[in-house]
C-alpha cells in the first residue's frame, strides 16, 4: 500500500471519527435534556405534595398528578430509547476510534519502512 493511499485512508478515518463523536455528543445532549425534564417534573411534584400536605388532595391536584405521572412515564420511555441509542453511538465511536488508531499505526510503520529503504539505498551507493 502506498503512503498516499494510506494517508487518504487516515484522513477518511479521522473524518468518520469526528462524525461519530458529533453524533455521540448530540445523543448525549438529548439524554441530558430528558433527564432535566424528569428532574423538573419530580421537583414540581414534590412542591405540589408539600403544598397540599396540610389538606386533602383536590380534584385539580389529582388531575395534575395523573398528568404528571403519564408525562414522567412517557419521558422515561424516551430516555430508555435514547440510552439505547447512546450505547450504540458509543460503540460506533469506539469502532471509528479503533480504525483511526490502526491506520495511524500503519502510517507510522509505513514511514519507518520507507526511511529504512531510503537508508539501505544510501548505504548501497557507498
Amino acid at each position: 500500500m502506498n503512503t498516499d493511499s494510506l494517508a487518504g485512508m487516515e484522513d477518511l478515518a479521522r473524518m468518520m471519527l469526528d462524525r461519530e463523536l458529533a453524533a455521540l455528543r448530540s445523543v448525549s445532549t438529548r439524554v441530558s435534556v430528558i433527564e432535566k425534564r424528569i428532574a423538573e417534573l419530580d421537583a414540581e411534584k414534590s412542591r405540589a405534595m408539600a403544598a397540599a400536605s396540610g389538606g386533602g388532595v383536590s380534584n385539580q391536584l389529582g388531575r395534575w398528578l395523573a398528568w404528571q405521572r403519564r408525562r414522567r412515564i412517557a419521558l422515561g420511555r424516551d430516555l430508555a430509547g435514547l440510552m439505547a441509542d447512546l450505547e450504540q453511538q458509543r460503540a460506533a465511536a469506539t469502532r471509528a476510534f479503533g480504525r483511526a488508531q490502526a491506520l495511524e499505526g500503519l502510517g507510522r510503520l509505513q514511514e519507518a519502512e520507507d526511511r529504512q529503504a531510503a537508508q539501505r539505498r544510501v548505504n548501497e551507493g557507498r
